[in-house]
């Protein structure tokens, strides 16, 4: 099933025409070294909307700093600002157009177009930079229709190609802007195979790095869908999200560790947050790089936003 608005082959030609990269341009600091995450504060769970936080579970960033936050227990998507005043909110439980049954994770493309898997519908809902209705996705098409079954992670490349990672069906998928299937890559049980699909993310050269929170590993995979290697440290249990920033440095948020773990882009370990006061998360979930170089990261259990600022050192 397919459900298209007529703005949607509108918003995919100007997706294909920008061909630049996805998300705000993160203006790091040159040096490499990260002495420390510091805390500045705490966005949460009240956020201005008649409802607060409930299990807040992805958060996206666009080029003007708005936000937009999966928040998974409310059943709904919020839009901030980037002061951080609630603008709208869209969702109600339900399982037709914008409504949603449980959004687990978010990306967004060059036209700030939102891309949710709405985690109890198995289907990938699209809505505008509004929050308006655009398309709701429950197959890919790769000769017949293949049904979605139990969604859990959606990346979009700076090419608009879409990744997804599939728990029911074992497996993760490359596929056009059109949802037209490429190829498919760590399929369960297979050499290269992820048990867990819980977050992915493209890096540099097109690299895509998968979370397996079954087996406590990330996997990295070249464009083509070929592992490359599997980045296992003994702070990682149970990876939930992951992002690469500008540096190509990969970010993992562990649940169950309640870590922030940043890797370099060979695996080596840089910096794990926080160093000791593990009080000061409970469940780290998505998180997302500011155009300033702050880490917006959320916490599912305490129903709250943390706002990071990373120090760097020689």
């Amino acid at each position: 099933m397919f459900i298209l608005s007529p703005i949607f082959y509108v918003s995919i030609a100007i997706l294909i025409i920008a061909g630049c990269s996805f998300g705000p341009s993160v203006n790091y600091s040159d040096i490499q070294v990260i002495s420390k995450l510091e805390l500045i504060k705490f966005i949460g769970p009240d956020i201005g909307s008649e409802r607060p936080l409930s299990s807040p579970r992805d958060i996206a960033i666009n080029q003007k700093g708005e936000l937009f936050i999966a928040d998974y227990g409310n059943d709904r998507i919020v839009k901030l600002d980037s002061n951080f005043i609630f603008v709208t909110e869209s969702g109600g439980f339900g399982d037709i157009g914008n409504s949603l049954n449980g959004p687990l994770s978010l990306a967004l493309d060059n036209a700030s177009n939102l891309y949710i898997v709405d985690s109890g519908n198995s289907r990938i809902v699209r809505l505008d930079s509004r929050l308006n209705f655009v398309a709701s996705q429950y197959s890919f098409l790769k000769e017949t229709k293949y049904l979605f079954d139990r969604p859990l992670c959606v990346a979009i490349s700076s090419r608009g190609d879409i990744y997804i990672g599939d728990d029911g069906r074992g497996s993760c998928y490359k596929l056009d802007p059109f949802f037209n299937y490429i190829f498919d890559f760590a399929t369960r049980n297979s050499p290269a195979g992820v048990g867990r699909p819980t977050a992915i993310g493209v890096g540099s050269g097109n690299q895509i790095y998968v979370a397996d929170s079954e087996n406590g590993v990330v996997s990295v995979f070249d464009d083509f869908g070929i592992l490359i290697r599997k980045i296992t440290d003994g702070n990682l249990i149970h990876p939930n999200a992951l992002r690469i920033d500008i540096k190509g440095r990969l970010w993992v948020a562990d649940s169950a560790a309640r870590k922030l773990v940043c890797f370099n882009s060979s695996g080596k370990l840089l910096y794990i947050w926080p160093e000791n006061e593990t009080a000061l998360i409970v469940s780290p979930a998505g998180f997302c790089f500011t155009p300033d170089g702050l880490i917006y990261l959320l916490d599912s259990a305490a129903n709250r936003l943390l706002i990071l600022k990373p120090i760097y050192g020689n």
